[in-house]
This record gives C-alpha cells, sequence and structure tokens, in this order.
C-alpha cells in the first residue's frame, strides 16, 4: 500500500482536534485543526437585525459570517484584504457562503434579535450559538 507524503495510509483521514476558548473577548471560539489547517471560528452576539427584518417584520434573529485568510496561510504571501481596503471576490464569496450554510443549518426561529436562543438547543448546530449564549447567563443544558 502506498502511503501518503505524511505517512497516512490512502483511507486515513487527517487528525482532528477542537479547542474551546481561544479568544478570550468572543462571546463562544473555536480552534479547530484538520491535519496542518487550523481555523478559528468566534461568534459574537449583537442585538440587531438587518434593517429588512424590522421593516417585513420577520421573527427570529440573524447570523452573518466574516472571513479573512492570514497572509502566511498560503505559500506565497496572500495580502491583507484590509490593505485593499475592500474584500476580494474570492474572499466575500466564501463569506456569503460561509454565512448562508451556516443560516441553513440553524434554526433563526429560535435566535432571537438580541441574538439569545430562545428555547434550549435541540440540534448540535444550535450548540454552536448555545454554548456562546451561556457564557452570557442564557439557557442551555449543552454545556
Amino acid at each position: 500500500m502506498q502511503l501518503r507524503p505524511d505517512g497516512r495510509a490512502p483511507d486515513q483521514i487527517r487528525p482532528i482536534g477542537f479547542e474551546l476558548n481561544i479568544a478570550p473577548h468572543a462571546t463562544g471560539s473555536v480552534l479547530v485543526a484538520m491535519g496542518n489547517t487550523r481555523v478559528i471560528c468566534g461568534v459574537t452576539i449583537e442585538e440587531i437585525v438587518p434593517r429588512w427584518m424590522k421593516d417585513q417584520g420577520v421573527p427570529g434573529g440573524w447570523l452573518t459570517a466574516e472571513y479573512s485568510m492570514l497572509p502566511y496561510s498560503t505559500t506565497t504571501r496572500k495580502p491583507r484584504d484590509i490593505a485593499k481596503g475592500r474584500l476580494d471576490g474570492r474572499s466575500s464569496e466564501i463569506q456569503r457562503l460561509i454565512g448562508r450554510s451556516l443560516r441553513s443549518v440553524i434554526d433563526l426561529e429560535k435566535l432571537g434579535p438580541d441574538g439569545c436562543l430562545q428555547k434550549a438547543a435541540g440540534r448540535k448546530e444550535d450548540c454552536v450559538l448555545a454554548d456562546a449564549q451561556a457564557d452570557r447567563g442564557g439557557e442551555c443544558g449543552h454545556r
């Protein structure tokens, strides 16, 4: 059997790890590791919803995503988007995709306009937000 360059078998996945609460000023955070890839996910709760939700009387809360790669995350240095004053097309599209993906699996009806889950989290996707809510004194039995 031919091994991969890092010594893994062809059917072996990279080691996976999760480290919670790595960003002390975020409401909730996790460092996700898969092999040499590291992703920092953070949650901040704001007590606002988009204007269109208020205008149309749409119940529940809202979830958005921000995405950015660090300059040293690729073999050739990637300039920071902020240096250009705007997101590049790739970063903007990835940011939209992440937000849409999260909104498709998180029950936004349970997420109130204040950023808190209205009922205890019933699905594992909701627990990402529930972990952040628990730090604010919210009710969730998944902590």
